[in-house]
């Protein structure tokens, strides 16, 4: 998805694995399972870059572990 320039459908806040990780997982919502399953189609990417490249991101910063939102016209809509 990040490569390939298309927006993110889906964001998540999720538990950090590590402490350099802001526990945010990005999509395009249209990932197979084999897709997900594979560790190499996945990278880290700073926040900053996400609220860059998704300006509407910067509004959902602050949810707490757990929150799903799924991302249409250019706005977030909680799950």
């Amino acid at each position: 998805m990040w490569d390939d320039g298309q927006p993110p459908r889906f964001i998540e806040r999720a538990r950090r694995v590590n402490r350099n990780d802001s526990g945010w997982r990005v999509l395009a919502g249209h990932e197979s399972d084999q897709h997900m399953e594979d560790p190499a189609n996945f990278r880290v990417i700073q926040v900053r870059h996400l609220i860059d490249r998704c300006p509407m991101s910067k509004e959902i910063m602050d949810a707490p572990v757990g929150s799903p939102f799924h991302m249409q016209n250019d706005r977030s809509v909680s799950n």
